[in-house]
C-alpha cells in the first residue's frame, strides 16, 4: 500500500514537473520566435529607409 501510494505521488510530480517545463520552454520558443521576426521587420525598415530608390534620388525622409 506504501509503494502504491508513494508511485502515485512521484508520478503526479513528474507529470506536473514535465509540464511545466514544457510550458516554460514553448514560451522561451516563442518569445526567441517573435524576437528574430520584430528583428527582421526592423532591419527592413531601416534597409529600406537608406537606400535610395530606383530613380536614383534620395530617400524623402532625408
Amino acid at each position: 500500500m506504501f509503494r502504491l501510494a508513494l508511485a502515485i505521488l512521484l508520478s503526479g510530480l513528474l507529470f506536473t514537473l514535465f509540464t511545466v517545463l514544457h510550458l516554460v520552454s514553448i514560451s522561451y520558443l516563442a518569445g526567441v520566435l517573435s524576437g528574430l521576426l520584430l528583428g527582421m521587420v526592423l532591419w527592413a525598415k531601416m534597409r529600406r529607409r537608406n537606400t535610395p530608390n530606383r530613380h536614383g534620388a534620395p530617400p524623402r525622409n532625408a
